[in-house]
């Protein structure tokens, strides 16, 4: 992918001049890679100035035993992702616009 990381992203942006906004999606970094490249943290201090009205958020477990990785839908407390500090990094960041909640599964987004 041309732009499987967030330092790939940001250049991006960047290249493109303002027509063209970052969403940052941390879980699809742990998706993409047999070893995750960069800390959630860093890709989203990296994108956090970028991002639009829109920021995508979901969260899982990555579990990686004898060489297979496997992900585990989790609620939004309880993945990988702390989202207590995202926020706060979005926020430090000045973003201000809507949050997309994606959850596959049964029961409430937030809670389940």
């Amino acid at each position: 992918s041309v732009v499987d990381t967030g330092e790939a992203m940001a250049r991006l942006v960047t290249r493109l001049g303002g027509r063209l906004t970052a969403n940052p999606d941390l879980v699809n970094e742990l998706w993409a890679f047999e070893t995750v490249k960069t800390d959630w943290r860093d890709t989203l201090v990296t994108l956090a100035p970028l991002t639009g009205e829109i920021w995508h958020i979901k969260n899982c477990r990555r579990l990686d035993d004898a060489g297979r990785t496997e992900f585990v839908d989790a609620p939004l407390d309880a993945g990988d992702i702390d989202y207590t500090e995202a926020v706060a990094i979005m926020r430090t960041a000045g973003f201000q616009g809507w949050v997309s909640i994606e959850r596959s599964g049964e029961g409430d987004f937030l809670t389940t």
